[in-house]
């Protein structure tokens, strides 16, 4: 599936729509031509819920979700010191499988390695984009969409 986010070698940036370091809570938008942001797919809120790259950006909600599974809020995330990154819509942790190709999903935080990622910044403010670029990763690999 082309649109689903995985852990891969290849660190393509994506771009979050503010100017400074890391919003409290935000959508995070791939970039180098795609026009997606990270979702959860099908507003799944289970364990190993899938986590898309390229379904496109919704606007980021205002207020909290009015129950778990609120699909307006399933590209909200929030971001954390200690590197973990939150579904707004459930509470749930962006997590990988750890190895090359791993499917990235949500699901109940753990604090486990597999949860923690660093946004390293690739470019302060490049022309054409209002905010900075980054990489996600975890180690020497990141969360990129497939294809």
């Amino acid at each position: 599936m082309p649109d689903t986010c995985l852990l891969l070698p290849a660190c393509l940036p994506a771009c979050l729509p503010t100017c400074h370091a890391r919003a409290q809570t935000t959508n995070v938008k791939m970039a180098a031509g795609s026009k997606g942001c990270w979702e959860i797919t099908a507003c799944a809120h289970g364990p190993q819920a899938g986590v898309g790259c390229g379904y496109g950006c919704k606007p980021l909600p205002k207020g909290q979700p009015k129950s778990i599974g609120d699909c307006n809020f399933n590209g909200a995330w929030s971001t954390h010191k200690n590197g973990s990154i939150t579904s707004v819509m459930d509470g749930h942790c962006l997590q990988t499988h750890a190895h090359e190709g791993g499917a990235v999903t949500v699901d109940i935080c753990t604090g486990g390695a597999n949860q923690k990622f660093v946004w390293e910044v690739v470019n302060a403010k490049p022309h054409g984009h209002p905010s900075a670029l980054y990489v996600v990763k975890q180690g020497e690999l990141c969360v990129q969409q497939q294809g």
